[in-house]
């Protein structure tokens, strides 16, 4: 008991220390956090902490570089804009929150199909013609994040299945780049993703449209 004691403490001081010296990264990944959990919680308040947590992400992966991230996280700034529009604009007009649906099969299908391309497509020309750190993580969450991001947006179940591949992908790409707060983060973001997917089915009230 007073071993595991000691190594909690150690590992409390590693991460406080960890947060002194890298106060911004600190900052993006309790914004993260936060916005998440309002997500799980169909709030409208995850909206503007999503473009807080996004520019700062910007800012950050701007110095490894991982340029998809810079990409994906200046996207993220524009649909957290699109997404808190969306949901805003519902409650407007019809008084009452947007509600959980499911993604017809059709769409899911294309947007994969899609995804998938892009891939392929993008890991070459990123290995070629970029210095990204680590390309195969960098263009596999740049190309999926943005599915799971517009389904978010439109509040379908199915996004946060894109959610938990992209946060298992993340957590591997960010031991890589010695990001150690975004490891931490999407460590965290798994078990949430899963979370979300359970609380968001619990709610739904109509079949895919």
């Amino acid at each position: 008991m007073h071993d595991a004691a000691i190594l909690l403490s150690s590992t409390l001081d590693g991460i406080l220390a960890y947060a002194a010296a890298n106060r911004l990264e600190a900052l993006g990944a309790v914004a993260g956090l936060a916005c998440v959990g309002l997500l799980i919680r169909q709030s409208m308040w995850n909206w503007p902490l999503g473009i807080v947590y996004a520019g700062i992400s910007v800012y950050l992966f701007a110095d490894v570089p991982l340029y998809g991230q810079i990409v994906l996280n200046t996207y993220f700034l524009l649909m957290n804009l699109y997404g808190w529009g969306t949901w805003l604009r519902h409650v407007q007009h019809s008084e009452a929150p947007l509600e959980v649906t499911r993604t017809s099969s059709r769409t899911l299908a294309i947007v994969l199909a899609l995804a998938a391309v892009g891939v392929g497509v993008r890991g070459v020309r990123f290995d070629q013609f970029t210095a990204s750190r680590f390309p195969p993580a960098d263009v596999g969450i740049t190309l999926l994040s943005p599915a799971a991001m517009w389904l978010q947006a439109r509040k379908k179940l199915e996004s946060w299945i894109f959610w938990f591949v992209v946060n298992l992908a993340s957590v591997v790409m960010f031991v890589a780049t010695e990001q150690y707060f975004y490891v931490l983060l999407y460590a965290i973001y798994v078990p949430m993703a899963v979370e979300g997917y359970v609380g968001w089915q619990r709610t739904m009230a109509r079949p895919a449209t």
